[in-house]
């Protein structure tokens, strides 16, 4: 067992989105086999999550993410816990960890939920080139980088020079060993409290709508792919979920007549919404690292619909065609996959090979080698 001191630069903690969730579980893959002290914000819970010895003593202004503006706090805190690596969520505070890291001479690790610099060109901030070169010089100083895909880790050493023991994958993980089940009759639950029609498909696209990926693919569904759907004069019904959407977009949602579409807003119970549901869309373009939408609806069994862009660095090997990839911006052919997934929901399983692949205890006993 090691000691980890694990600083997270924002809110995480309860999570409440991928990148909250990819933060906690990747703690709770870290404390599976070692003992995790973390540096963080006051406004995070942590009495909720035992995995942690707390340290809320990171400024909340934005002025915290100033070079070294933190240095003499987490390094007090460092010198008392007496750690055998540090662990760095993100980059941005990095250069003020290696310094901490330095001091005591332990190794300074980064997990990097995406790359960056390329999640900010594809959105079209004029700044990417900058971020580029920050992360690219926090990435070949850091003593290794975890990345949450092996895209990420191939681009890393391509682009940015980092040798290949320096980079590893620790994907997301998920909280459950096995495929779950939910009480019978949860899809007539479901289909009551929401007024919908339980014989005819449903499908649906959740996560947190005011991130411009997620935005985009709300506006894809309404734009491209529920015409094409509807050409083909079969039932079914798309139901969205998430905090957020834009005004504009529920709007365009209101305005469908027979509200085939549905926007739900914030779902209490997403797993008892997921496990109802019949095939996820992920019509997603934009952004980096991977979509834990998608993760999460294969534990659950579901079919996924996805744009290749929407699923990199998912292991299709593990998802036993469960898993349907189109080419991004082909909406003939992704409508397409949607109609043969529904037909076909029923004929695959996820199976234990996805399990062994994501679950979270099995990903810690993989990393251990790093935490000797």
């Amino acid at each position: 067992m090691s000691t980890i001191l694990s600083l997270a630069p924002y809110k995480f903690l309860p999570p409440a989105n991928g990148g909250n969730w990819a933060i906690f579980l990747a703690d709770k893959i870290l404390a599976v086999h070692n003992d995790i002290h973390a540096v963080g914000l006051p406004d995070n819970k942590y009495d909720s999550y035992p995995i942690y010895r707390p340290y809320p003593v990171l400024d909340t202004g934005k002025h915290r993410y100033l070079p070294y503006s933190q240095y003499k706090k987490v390094l007090a805190v460092a010198q008392a816990v007496a750690p055998d690596y540090i662990f760095c969520h993100h980059h941005y505070m990095f250069p003020m960890v290696r310094k901490v890291a330095k001091k005591l001479g332990v190794p300074a690790y980064i997990r990097s939920q995406n790359i960056e610099a390329e999640r900010f060109r594809s959105i079209g901030r004029w700044w990417w080139p900058l971020m580029r070169a920050f992360e690219k010089w926090c990435y070949r100083n850091a003593d290794a980088v975890f990345f949450i895909t092996e895209n990420d880790r191939e681009a890393a050493i391509q682009h940015y020079g980092l040798r290949e023991e320096q980079a590893v994958v620790m994907p997301f993980a998920i909280e459950i060993p096995a495929k779950p089940t939910m009480p019978a009759g949860t899809r007539a639950k479901v289909a009551l409290d929401l007024n919908l029609n339980p014989d005819i498909p449903w499908l649906f696209f959740m996560g947190q709508l005011d991130y411009y990926p997620n935005t985009e693919a709300v506006e894809l569904i309404i734009k491209e792919i529920l015409p094409l759907l509807r050409k083909d004069n079969k039932p079914f019904q798309i139901l969205i979920c998430g905090r957020n959407l834009p005004e504009a977009l529920q709007t365009a949602i209101q305005q469908e007549a027979d509200a085939v579409i549905k926007y739900l807003g914030f779902v209490p119970d997403i797993n008892e919404m997921i496990e109802a549901c019949d095939v996820l869309l992920n019509p997603v373009l934009a952004g980096g690292g991977i979509k834990t939408k998608v993760v999460e609806s294969l534990a659950w069994n579901k079919m996924v619909v996805s744009t290749m862009t929407g699923a990199e660095g998912i292991e299709p090997a593990v998802c036993n065609n469960k898993l349907r990839l189109v080419q991004d911006n082909d909406w003939q052919a992704f409508t397409a996959a949607v109609w043969k997934a529904v037909e076909e929901r029923n004929l695959y399983q996820i199976e234990a090979p996805f399990f062994d692949f994501y679950y979270v205890d099995h990903i810690a006993g993989r990393m251990q080698a790093y935490f000797k």
